[in-house]
């Protein structure tokens, strides 16, 4: 890394750190504002979510499908193709991996062999879906933003039918599935902490999406393809091509994202409407 790109890399940590302190201060200035024992609320505010190995592990637990979603932004940008179908991918693979592990529950398989089978469906399902708006940019020039916030709420209807008449419960008295395997249920770490296992997931996502981003041509090409896709096509690169791989592997980790909290916090599926991740 030369002087200039180590300047660079400072200024963007310099740029979100000043961005984080501004929001900070905002909401504490709110909070002094408004409450009645200003001193107490912002003790709580500021400290409150670190009193405790409990509160400290919920913290890490929402940051980990927030975390993978961002990962599967990550190539959404780099290309400069702002598909946001990731939000009805995150809640679709969690429906498909409620509803394959109900279809293979009576084989008994252990752990080891069902985890790595629902995360490869939820890939296959985030591909799947993340296809349709890429291809519809591809050959029919449509705005991919448009397309993908309208797939999003056609996955919403999707994802609620097949929990209303594929794997409902009648037993219970609220629409939810039957319960998934133990097998595919992702076990708590750290004692009391009680941090999820998708930790584990998360933090080799983004080995993996750093690697490939920054070791490997396909990254190169897509960070080219973001920055000049008109220079990219002038040294033989397909823009089109590029982008639309990056787009489908954006969705493979979003659909890794909706398995892994899935998996780590629920033994029935029962969204009815997207989870905003």
């Amino acid at each position: 890394m030369n002087k200039t790109q180590k300047i660079e890399s400072m200024m963007e940590v310099v740029r979100i750190v000043v961005g984080l302190v501004i929001a900070y201060a905002i909401a504490l200035a709110i909070l002094f504002a408004i409450s009645e024992d200003p001193l107490y609320i912002v003790q709580q505010f500021v400290l409150g979510p670190f009193s405790s190995p409990r509160r400290i592990g919920t913290i890490i637990n929402l940051a980990i499908p927030f975390t993978i979603c961002g990962l599967s932004m990550c190539f959404m940008y780099a290309v400069n193709k702002f598909n946001l179908v990731g939000e009805g991918i995150f809640m679709l693979s969690a429906c498909m991996v409620t509803w394959v592990s109900l279809l293979l529950a009576p084989m008994n398989l252990p752990s080891v062999v069902m985890i790595p089978i629902m995360l490869i469906v939820a890939m296959l399902t985030g591909i799947a879906v993340s296809f349709i708006p890429a291809i519809m940019d591809r050959k029919f020039n449509a705005n991919v933003v448009v397309v993908s916030l309208m797939l999003n709420s056609v996955i919403q209807s999707l994802a609620t039918w097949i929990l209303r008449y594929q794997m409902r419960d009648s037993s219970i008295a609220y629409l939810g599935s039957m319960e998934t395997p133990e097998s595919i249920q992702l076990p708590k770490i750290l004692g009391s902490f009680r941090i999820q296992a998708g930790l584990i997931i998360a933090i080799i996502c983004v080995v993996i999406v750093a690697i490939l981003f920054y070791k490997t041509a396909f990254g190169w090409k897509m960070r080219l393809v973001g920055a000049n896709p008109r220079f990219a096509t002038a040294v033989g690169l397909s823009a089109v091509s590029i982008s639309f791989i990056a787009q489908l592997a954006g969705g493979a980790f979003a659909g890794i994202a909706g398995a892994t909290e899935m998996m780590s916090n629920y033994t029935r599926f029962q969204w009815t409407t997207t989870t905003q991740h």
